[in-house]
């Protein structure tokens, strides 16, 4: 985070309280991320993201800082104005993998359909339109969600009763099955020793995505 404030702002004085302010806290809350402690959240790295951070590079410390998103365009045309980076054209940074092959299994006759797979595409794993969570808990076991797999929702979507849905629960980003019954909504987990969450009127309950695909390690 450090290194990036510094690329944002140059190593004038003052960069902690400019990084801050684009951050939208408090430069002494800066300072504890910037040690280390505590780690940082899904809000957070969402504000990462928007100035122009990598979050690949965030989480791995690998690969290219400057996100190749509409904010990270711009921090890169900011560089360059600055003499900071050579004026290399944005499609050199990034190799070009070849198409995923997909083999699709012939059901009345032998052998299978070769072809090939962009999964951002199949997953619409698009930042305005979708939001991806990695599980941490076993609060969806019984829908067969399990710790370590990935879900996939789309934001724009209106959540019916039955669906599984990412929302944020008083800070905090869950995965749980929207229910609505006898005029009352709940957020179900479907795992032993979690309880519902009742979503009421004034409750600091936010839907933020309806889960579309789940991604799973065997």
């Amino acid at each position: 985070m450090r290194k990036f404030g510094t690329v944002l702002f140059g190593k004038e004085r003052g960069t902690i309280k400019l990084f801050a302010d684009a951050l939208g806290m408090a430069p002494s809350n800066l300072q504890k991320y910037l040690s280390g402690k505590p780690k940082p959240g899904l809000e957070l790295l969402e504000k990462m993201l928007d100035l122009g951070c990598s979050l690949d590079w965030l989480a791995t410390g690998e690969g290219e800082m400057v996100a190749f998103n509409g904010p990270g365009r711009a921090l890169r045309i900011r560089l360059r104005e600055r003499g900071e980076i050579p004026e290399v054209p944005e499609s050199n940074y990034r190799a070009k993998e070849p198409p995923m092959p997909i083999f699709t299994p012939n059901t009345d006759t032998s052998g299978y359909t070769e072809g090939t797979i962009d999964l951002n595409e199949t997953l619409a794993m698009n930042r305005q339109k979708t939001l991806a969570v990695r599980i941490v808990d076993e609060a969806m076991t019984g829908a067969g969600i399990d710790v370590g797999d990935i879900v996939v929702g789309a934001r724009a979507a209106k959540p019916k009763s039955g669906d599984i849905v990412i929302a944020k629960v008083r800070g905090s980003i869950v995965v749980r099955r929207y229910v609505k019954e006898n005029g009352v909504t709940m957020l179900m987990p479907q795992g032993s020793g979690y309880n519902p969450t009742i979503i009421k009127e004034n409750s600091r309950i936010e839907i933020l995505a309806v889960v579309r695909h789940t991604i799973h390690s065997l």
